[in-house]
């Protein structure tokens, strides 16, 4: 058992999540009836609530979460298709519209003395 998470018949209690924006932050139960799929092949684990909302397990639990899913009867979610789901997720406007995908970085050279834009005073 990971001293993060515990698994049981109720569902998973999260002792302490990392990510302020999530529901279950600092730390709650999440519900097996609330789990919609979960990829223990993920990196690190993950599962997805009914809510759509996506949570991180330690990957240290990896081979509990797969035993406590064997005992509840959970199917492990496609790894394949996590990754296909998530790209779709990412690549759509919230109107459905396909995005372009945009850089973080700017590739043109630095400015040289001699070429630096010209200050209005």
């Amino acid at each position: 058992m990971n001293h993060e998470v515990r698994f049981g018949d109720q569902g998973i209690l999260f002792e302490a999540y990392p990510f302020p924006g999530a529901s279950i932050y600092p730390g709650g139960l999440l519900p097996l009836a609330e789990i919609l799929d979960i990829d223990p092949d993920d990196h690190p684990p993950s599962l997805r609530t009914r809510q759509g909302e996506v949570l991180f397990l330690p990957a240290a639990c990896r081979q509990d979460l797969k035993h406590w899913m064997s005992v509840h009867g959970i199917a492990a979610y496609p790894h394949d298709m996590v990754h296909r789901r998530r790209a779709e997720t990412f690549a759509t406007s919230p109107k459905g519209e396909l995005m372009e995908p945009e850089a973080d970085t700017d590739d043109s050279p630095p400015p040289q003395p001699g070429n630096l834009p010209e200050e209005d005073e």
